[in-house]
């Protein structure tokens, strides 16, 4: 089971007195503007930045006890640019970093990758590819995960796929989370964040703006504080709800 939290997380320029923590069983999308911050605070807390000042936890032991070795096999970390240097088929790129023979049924479903494995990957849309680097990622931490005790983030995923795989993405995540591992999320639709998310952190320029469950912290006034604009809350015909705004 995941314990991770910070304590005063500061880097340069980027992140300012960040306090945080997350529990096992949980998915949390991080919100914010561009620029807010978001990837700097995914990059620390999966122990890639090393220069930041305040603490770091995992399992309440300080993160930069953990050898790069040891957090790969529990902690995975998609990033936003990703590229191949060869010409490798799909098959190729999901087992790059995994002794999975197969791709598991329920990621199959999710991100119906099935139909080109044996393509090269470079010609793939950008949405298929970004399917496959999903896959990847989750593959490398596969026997975590099934144990439930995997921390899995994502920095702006949904990048290129279309809505369906979107939906179908958050509904795996949230899979994931019920399996007992730690979630999180980095994205920009607060409508799906209110869909999907247990939890939500919001930054705005390297701040910590509000950070708690879900309904609760998509408010209103914290919307328009993180996104500028005239945030409404509106109800659909099938009961259920969301926000629209403008810039007016």
């Amino acid at each position: 089971m995941i314990q991770l939290a910070c304590h005063h997380l500061s880097v340069p320029d980027r992140l300012v007195n960040v306090s945080l923590s997350m529990t096992a069983g949980r998915v949390v999308h991080v919100l914010g503007e561009n620029g807010a911050g978001k990837t700097t605070l995914l990059h620390c807390l999966a122990g890639l930045l090393g220069d930041y000042e305040g603490d770091i936890t995992l399992n309440h032991r300080p993160l930069s006890e953990y050898a790069m070795a040891q957090l790969a096999t529990f902690r995975c970390l998609h990033l936003q640019h990703r590229s191949t240097p060869f010409r490798l088929t799909v098959a190729d790129v999901l087992h790059l970093h995994s002794n999975t023979a197969d791709v598991p049924a329920v990621l199959q479903d999710a991100l119906e990758i099935t139909p080109f494995t044996g393509r090269i990957f470079d010609t793939l849309s950008g949405g298929e590819q970004q399917r496959v680097l999903i896959a990847q990622i989750l593959l490398q931490v596969w026997p975590a995960i099934e144990r439930g005790e995997a921390l899995v983030m994502f920095d702006e995923a949904l990048q290129g796929l279309d809505i369906r795989h979107q939906h179908q993405f958050h509904r795996l995540c949230n899979h994931l989370a019920e399996l007992g591992n730690s979630v999180l999320v980095s994205l920009h639709d607060i409508n799906q964040s209110s869909q999907y998310a247990d939890d939500v952190w919001i930054m705005k320029s390297g701040e910590l703006l509000a950070s708690g469950e879900a309904h609760q912290v998509l408010s209103i006034e914290n919307l328009r504080l993180a996104f500028g604009g005239n945030v409404e809350k509106i109800n659909n015909t099938h009961g259920g709800s969301g926000f629209t705004w403008t810039t007016s």
